[in-house]
């Protein structure tokens, strides 16, 4: 009967295999804030990094670096004030970003109206999921619960706009008014 030795029955972590000139290069690449193309995107990553490999494989390779690199990417976010909860304080001031819309008359301001900031909620949010490894194009759940959340702002978007011009957005007459200067209807 084989003998067991205590060590190997630990709940250590394996320890870190030596990274590949590619995968070093995938990771400069992925934690490179200066390329938006591909800071925080594995796919482009792995497509800058040089891999030969089929168009459609890149993401593949991406999402296997990011998952084998994923301590040393925790680590690099947390040494520059992205660690988990400053993320969380940051996204929950960006999902309640605001913004002034303004309408004129006949060239002059006559109402403003403050309004969500909904595309820079939709930015925040899009950045949050890439982040946690969410936000991948063959990922139905993620795209649904973002679909979710789209059609949920813009429901928002027509009470508003519904609200400030005391009528239903589907009054095309209204909504005609919208955006060409014209005065809101008063009652």
């Amino acid at each position: 009967m084989k003998k067991i030795s205590p060590s190997s029955q630990t709940n250590q972590p394996p320890k870190p295999r030596k990274l590949t000139n590619k995968m070093k290069l995938w990771l400069r690449n992925y934690l490179n804030a200066e390329n938006p193309k591909t800071f925080l995107n594995a796919t482009e990553s792995a497509r800058k990094a040089g891999y030969n490999i089929a168009k459609d494989n890149y993401n593949t390779v991406g999402w296997q670096n990011y998952t084998k690199l994923r301590p040393i990417i925790e680590k690099w976010l947390n040494d520059y004030g992205l660690d988990e909860n400053s993320l969380k304080i940051k996204l929950k001031s960006l999902m309640e970003a605001k913004e002034v819309k303004y309408f004129a008359f006949e060239g002059k301001i006559c109402d403003q109206v403050e309004v969500d900031a909904l595309e820079i909620q939709r930015k925040a949010l899009e950045m949050a999921m890439k982040v946690k490894g969410m936000f991948e194009k063959d990922n139905e759940q993620a795209a649904a619960k973002v679909l979710a959340i789209v059609h949920e702002a813009d429901e928002k978007a027509q009470a508003i706009v519904s609200k400030y011009y005391g009528g239903s957005p589907e009054n095309a007459e209204t909504m005609k008014n919208i955006g060409t200067g014209e005065p809101k209807n008063e009652k």
